[in-house]
């Protein structure tokens, strides 16, 4: 990444505890899905007879699959997570300058997905930084974006609650 990009026209960037919210959400829905196919109650995940027999990491291991696969499907198809839709952020491709914001193609949305849900200590690293890109997303070349008509709407909102 040249660390050059484009915002598309009506957008600005996504704060990054808008972003973390939708990991979270993100994590907890595939943790839900690995939970039902492994058939381990959420609440025993954590105690001792699951994680010293093993049964802890095979869930917890589905689970990083599984978000793999559900956040590179429905950033491919729609520019959105799950938690992205939640909390009205999208992912976009950063090499379109201005026009129309247009979702990662499926090699965008895998390379940004397997930094996230494989290496996420450097995903999150890269939030500290100025330009706020996990590595994902400079490896990609994407951005998670808000509108701006949203992020408007809610600076009003926000506004009205102090008068």
């Amino acid at each position: 990444d040249d660390g050059v990009f484009h915002l598309p026209l009506g957008t600005a960037m996504a704060e990054p505890g808008r972003r973390a919210m939708a990991g979270v959400i993100d994590l907890g829905a595939a943790i839900l899905i690995a939970d039902k196919l492994w058939g381990v109650p959420i609440a025993d995940l954590l105690g001792p007879n699951r994680i010293f027999s093993g049964e802890a990491l095979w869930v917890l291991g589905s689970a990083v699959l599984i978000g793999l696969v559900l956040g590179t499907v429905g950033e491919w198809l729609t520019g959105r997570s799950f938690g992205k839709a939640m909390m009205g952020c999208a992912v976009v491709d950063a090499r379109t300058p201005g026009g129309e914001p247009r979702a990662p193609r499926l090699w965008q949305a895998l390379v940004r997905n397997l930094v996230k849900w494989i290496a996420s200590p450097a995903a999150m690293l890269g939030l500290m930084e100025s330009a706020g890109r996990h590595r994902g997303d400079a490896l990609s070349r994407t951005l998670v974006c808000v509108s701006e008509a949203d992020e408007d709407d809610e600076a009003e909102t926000h506004d009205d609650d102090r008068a």
